[in-house]
């Protein structure tokens, strides 16, 4: 797109956001350096609210790009704080390319008032603020076909542009749902990546302190796994950042974006409600006025009703054409945020693909850095324990080890011989010899039977 030819709407930048403190009344604010050809100032997010709203008041039917939300704690934190700058900023090109909201001079005073013109420029713009009006949703849907007066109804046909904005409001409230619950799934995935990178500095100091305290060459082994771990996980922060910016910021705009459609036709229904407020006036006044006329003596009356009615006929016409001017705008800026909406949508999508691929093939090379690592890492070959033993040398250890059998008692002498032949028969000694060895055996201290030892 060209680039606009009012200088306060040219190469518009939003920077440098700085914190300030009234430690006097406990306040803390945010304030962001805002350039362009016309100049820079510094603005607060509160100022950034107003020139949405008076916008909204001032240029009714427009639908008001949406600004990035309020946030109560940790509004001060240096990365809430860029993302807001983000969102301004692109809040700011939105209204610059704007057909109608850029030639607003509250624009153009935001954009270049010095701090003491602007805040006296705000000031003076509070009695442009309507009273709060309770509109209840059926409302919203120009639901006003019947109105009844004295009885009698007025009948409102419903053109074209109304059967549009009654189709546009039924889309909104169908896709803002799921918006919401897509919005809900994109900060639950962001929150995952977060998370996964501080587990993986978590892992990662597990494997250098661990290191540390081995030494030696499983220590350095260690150590170096563990700051690959590490640099994996700085990698996973700033995937987390980017799927921040790409994708959670983005949708976020996107859903804010259907709350102001909702506040465009909101206004819209406002307006048609306050004509047909007046055509109910029109109608009693007609009322009124057919009672007094042509009867006698009640001229003036008469001539003061019709005045009325021209009167009330006038405001009528006018908030008829207010009304239908906003109907025009309403119908231009969503068929161009529809438009929009495709193209967006098809670049989140594919920034959030790339983002991806790229992550995953960014994590797959670190991880295969530590293959290297564990395979080039030697040990000595030494142990403590002796190597097991063959069967061959199982069988040896265990006859080496076994207890001594008993062996047979030597066998008489030839003195004990001379003995039991002068003691008797050889019969008798034989006997006499087996009742020993029968005690013994019963014994324990041979296991030998008496018919082995007979034998003997």
């Amino acid at each position: 797109m060209e680039s606009p030819a009012l200088p306060h709407l040219c190469n518009i930048l939003v920077t440098d956001p700085a914190t300030h403190a009234d430690n006097m009344n406990m306040q803390q604010w945010v304030t962001y350096t805002i350039t362009s050809d016309a100049g820079s100032v510094a603005r607060r997010y509160s100022d950034f609210t107003w020139l949405s709203e008076i916008l909204n008041i001032t240029i009714p039917g427009c639908i008001i790009p949406s600004l990035p939300p309020k946030q109560t704690v940790g509004r001060f934190v240096n990365e809430f704080i860029q993302a807001r700058r983000r969102g301004l900023k692109r809040y700011l090109f939105k209204l610059a390319e704007h057909p109608d909201l850029s030639l607003s001079e509250h624009l153009k005073m935001f954009l270049t008032a010095e701090e003491k013109a602007f805040q006296e420029w705000t000031r003076s713009s509070q009695s442009l603020k309507p009273k709060t009006l309770k509109l209840f949703q059926e409302s919203l849907k120009s639901k006003w076909n019947t109105y009844m007066v004295t009885g009698k109804p007025i009948e409102l046909e419903k053109d074209a542009g109304s059967v549009a904005v009654d189709e546009m409001l039924e889309y909104i409230m169908k896709v803002d749902s799921i918006m919401t619950t897509l919005v809900t799934s994109a900060q639950s995935l962001t929150e995952r990546s977060r998370k996964t990178s501080q587990s993986l500095h978590d892992f990662g100091q597990g494997f250098v302190s661990y290191g540390l305290a081995e030494g030696d060459a499983l220590g350095q082994m260690m150590s170096r796994v563990g700051a690959v771990i590490d640099q994996l996980s700085v990698t996973a922060g700033d995937h987390a950042a980017a799927e921040l910016r790409t994708l959670l910021e983005p949708l976020g705009e996107y859903s804010r974006a259907l709350e102001s459609v909702k506040a465009s036709i909101s206004l819209r229904a406002e307006r048609r409600q306050q004509y047909v407020q007046i055509l109910i006036q029109v109608d009693a006044l007609q009322l009124q006025y057919a009672k007094v006329t042509g009867v006698a003596g009640k001229e003036p009356q008469a001539t003061q009703k019709e005045l009325a009615i021209e009167a009330e006929q006038k405001k009528a016409d006018k908030v008829k054409g207010e009304f239908e001017l906003i109907t025009a705008r309403l119908l231009r800026d969503f068929a161009v945020f529809q438009a929009r909406k495709c193209r967006e949508m098809k670049s989140i999508l594919l920034a959030f693909v790339d983002l991806q691929v790229q992550f995953h093939k960014q994590s797959i090379s670190t991880w295969e850095d530590v293959g290297p690592i564990l395979n080039s890492t030697e040990f000595p070959q030494s142990s403590t324990w002796e190597p097991m033993p063959s069967k061959d040398e199982e069988v040896w250890r265990d006859t080496a080890t076994a207890p001594a059998s008993p062996q047979p008692p030597p066998a008489p002498s030839g003195d004990a011989l001379d003995t039991r032949d002068a003691g008797g028969s050889a019969e008798a000694a034989d006997a006499a010899t087996a009742h020993e060895t029968r005690a013994e055996s019963e014994a324990g201290a041979l296991p030998f039977t008496d018919d082995e030892v007979v034998g003997i």
